[in-house]
């Protein structure tokens, strides 16, 4: 169970990346479908359980916009203006903030607890 969820924090780090080498050379991603149908597949292969997929898609939630930013030399909570998800959270940023921390502590209480 530990090294799964090692290999999935490796995997939220690995998208981020890939990701920002593309948005870093000046290309953008206009199509989120099947990005969003291989994570959901990655997390339920590597989930045991509802609890640990609801928790890996929280955590994935909470980080990866934050690691793509970091790796993208941009302030933490920065949003985009392509995807529908940053369109929904750029009028309501504080919110998104607030999201974010709970994604995070929701995913890890509920990975330690089960």
């Amino acid at each position: 169970m530990i090294l799964n969820h090692f290999i999935f924090i490796a995997f939220v780090f690995i998208s981020a990346k890939m990701d920002a080498n593309l948005l870093n050379r000046g290309s953008f991603i206009y199509e989120h479908w099947t990005r969003l149908c291989i994570r959901l597949i990655v997390i339920y292969l590597l989930s045991t359980n509802w609890i640990n997929f609801l928790a890996y898609s929280l955590f994935f939630a909470g980080t990866f916009d934050n690691t793509l930013n970091v790796l993208r030399s941009k302030e933490l909570f920065h949003l985009g203006n392509t995807a529908r998800w940053d369109k929904f959270w750029n009028r309501r940023v504080n919110l998104y903030k607030v999201f974010t921390i709970i994604s995070i502590t929701t995913s890890i209480y509920l990975l330690i607890k089960n």
